[in-house]
């Protein structure tokens, strides 16, 4: 992890935020943003959600903050030795934003250890990329339960993707620096957007319908006499129960 020098400050104190400028816009499944709301839990949020945040369990269901991003979610604090902060580097089309938690401590009384962690946005690759410090030394909480990775805006089963073992349907919430500190950096790919659907009935007759982007029918596709559909660009269709007319 290389160090952020001449960035600029973001929030401070016990379970605060701050929305920030990302710098350019970051397209994240589908959805462009321009801003984002930075925690000094571990988090930030691009649709601008959550308060006090220190509940990491919300990267997996689907509570705010959502369309969240967390490298080290846990109940931290940006004390007066820790710094939060962000900056914007290069020049477009290849923008780099980036926030560093700096030597930031877990909340909980006699824990002395503290974290450095980034997180990246990339311009127009819309990857995501989190780097990690080395721990500082010093005790461990026992009462941390940090949690890593990513969520869309609708949260829960299928809507996020947990970094350490990759699931989208089981998150980890229990994660502790003594023994589960990252020794290696993620990078994720903005997954595509998803549309679901319980049925669809294209009723026009000779009428056809592009799908384009990806979609789920948890039931049937009804189609009309000569009523067609095009699945677009590379998307995908997914339905449930067999098509009928």
């Amino acid at each position: 992890m290389t160090a952020l020098s001449g960035a600029t400050a973001g929030p401070t104190g016990d379970d605060s935020n701050q929305d920030i400028p990302i710098g350019f816009t970051f397209n994240y499944i589908g959805t462009n943003y321009t801003q984002a709301r930075l925690s000094t839990n571990g988090w930030l949020s691009l649709n601008l959600t959550g308060g006090l945040g220190y509940q990491n369990p919300s990267l997996f269901d689907n509570t705010i903050p959502n369309a969240t991003i967390g490298p080290w979610w846990d109940d931290l604090i940006d004390d007066a030795t820790s710094v939060v902060s962000y900056k914007t580097e290069g020049a477009a089309p290849n923008h780099v934003y980036t926030t560093e938690w700096l030597q930031a401590p877990t909340y909980y009384t006699g824990a002395t250890s503290r974290f450095t962690f980034q997180l990246k946005l990339y311009e127009t690759s819309n990857l995501i990329e989190f780097h990690y410090g080395s721990l500082a030394a010093g005790a461990h909480s026992a009462s941390e339960s940090a949690s890593i990775g990513i969520e869309d805006v609708t949260g829960g089963s299928g809507h996020f993707i947990e970094a350490t073992t990759g699931s989208t349907i089981s998150g980890v919430t229990n994660l502790v620096s003594s023994t589960n500190w990252p020794m290696v950096n993620y990078r994720f790919s903005t997954p595509a957007p998803l549309q679901i659907f319980q049925n669809i009935k294209i009723s026009k007759s000779s009428a056809n319908v592009d799908f384009n982007t990806n979609t789920v029918i948890n039931g049937q596709l009804y189609l009309m006499t000569e009523a067609t559909y095009t699945v677009k660009n590379g998307n995908t269709v997914t339905i449930s129960e067999t098509a009928g007319k």
